[in-house]
């Protein structure tokens, strides 16, 4: 019983990784199986995970995907890897703490006041900003 199953998991992968290979561009296909791969490591091991993410961040390049043109600060957009990286992680996160509810979504911490207090004061802030035309809402934003 367990061979039968082992053996239609295998053929199930493997159809699925052939229709995946028609469709889909070689660039695609390992980015996503790499993203598929850090989602399982940090899945099992948050802890891995968040090693990948600190090693990713020496090296990673910037993409330039687009500019705040018309704003206060033109400047371009740049996207790196540890972006990538940190919205898998998150999602992983995140599905851990559906699978275990024991974990709970956010650790009770002393500072978890003064973190919140920052973000309030940054929305605060860049709030008043783009009100007053200081800041543009795109940079604001990113």
């Amino acid at each position: 019983m367990r061979t039968n199953l082992l053996l239609v998991s295998f053929l199930a992968a493997a159809l699925l990784a052939g229709f995946l290979i028609s469709q889909y561009p070689p660039n695609i296909l390992i980015l996503g199986t790499l993203a598929f791969a850090i989602f399982t490591i940090t899945f099992v091991k948050f802890e891995w995970g968040l090693y990948i993410l600190i090693f990713s961040m020496l090296l990673s390049p910037e993409i330039t995907i687009g500019e705040t043109a018309g704003s206060s600060l033109e400047r371009g957009v740049t996207l790196r890897s540890e972006d990538f990286l940190l919205a898998v992680i998150g999602l992983s996160w995140f599905a851990k703490n559906a699978v275990n509810k024991e974990l709970g979504l956010f650790l009770k911490t002393s500072l978890n006041k003064p973190i919140f207090f920052y973000i309030l004061a940054c929305m605060i802030s860049t709030g008043i900003g783009v009100a007053f035309g200081g800041v543009g809402i795109k940079t604001s934003f990113l």
